[in-house]
């Protein structure tokens, strides 16, 4: 009798309660293992688990916990805490790495070979949902992260940017984003509630 053969890794598949998931493209670093992620970030994998009450194997997804990378604080953006999440069992992937390559596309490189960096555009680096994550080639990724890093000692360490935000600083000249920063500085000596609201650090 012939049997239906069960589809193990799926490039596209939904979760039980409808949640679309994606497998990650077969890279070196992600292992012989199969990983998926869901578009706000989670990774699962995908294993055969035996039915004792039916018999045979049902397949099923299963949530994964990253670990957190043990990476250095990151001191581009001042005091404020990078934390990096890192799938070990799977090649040790980055987790942000994994879901724009599943959602957002493979990643390219620029004119000298160079893979594309994956960015979050928020600067919330363990906010790792695609609609956070972009790649950059490296001359661009260093330019938006100084941008951004200035924009950050003007309003505080802890805003948080959009994406309009990026899409407006990225496009912007030079002179014009400079011209930017000078019409929204504020002398903090004019008025002390601003610079006690708009200068607090994250620890």
């Amino acid at each position: 009798m012939a049997t239906t053969p069960i589809l193990l890794h799926p490039l596209q598949d939904w979760l039980p309660d409808g949640t679309e998931i994606r497998r990650v493209p077969d890279m070196k670093r992600t292992g012989n293992r199969p990983l998926y992620t869901t578009f706000d970030g989670a990774p699962y994998s995908h294993i055969l688990l035996r039915d004792h009450v039916h018999g045979g194997y049902k397949s099923i997804y299963r949530l994964q916990v990253p670990t957190v990378d043990t990476c250095p604080c990151n001191r581009f953006n001042g005091n404020r805490v990078q934390r990096y999440f890192k799938m070990v069992h799977f090649g040790g992937i980055y987790l942000a790495h994994a879901v724009a390559l599943a959602w957002i596309g493979e990643q390219q490189t620029d004119e000298e070979g160079r893979p594309f960096q994956c960015h979050h555009l928020n600067g919330v680096t363990f906010d790792n949902r695609a609609s956070n994550l972009i790649w950059l080639s490296r001359a661009n990724h260093k330019r938006y992260d100084a941008r951004q890093k200035a924009l950050r000692e003007l309003l505080g360490n802890l805003q948080i940017f959009e994406r309009s935000d990026f899409d407006r600083w990225h496009a912007m000249s030079e002179p014009d984003f400079q011209a930017m920063l000078a019409k929204y500085y504020r002398d903090p000596s004019h008025d002390p509630m601003e610079y006690e609201l708009t200068h607090h650090m994250e620890v």
